[in-house]
């Protein structure tokens, strides 16, 4: 799966089960409602400053790395 596709959903899972509208969403972050849209679905690619906006207002739930494909190998 492409990693904006995650992100996108990972997004879309936050903003359903705190019941966030697009709308409210991107007034949030600073962004059109059309934007996030695109955002859940995965159909852009957003700059680093989006991805930190969405991170903050997500409190980490949709974090930098869901954004791109890296595997990340925690220390034991």
């Amino acid at each position: 799966m492409h990693p904006m596709h995650n992100a996108g959903m990972k997004l879309s899972d936050y903003l359903t089960k705190q019941g966030i509208t697009d709308a409210a969403f991107a007034e949030q972050i600073g962004m059109s409602q059309s934007q996030v849209s695109r955002l859940r679905r995965g159909k852009c690619s957003p700059s680093f400053a989006t991805i930190r906006r969405v991170a903050k207002a997500t409190n980490n739930k949709v974090r930098l790395a869901d954004w791109f494909a890296v595997n990340v190998v925690e220390a034991a």
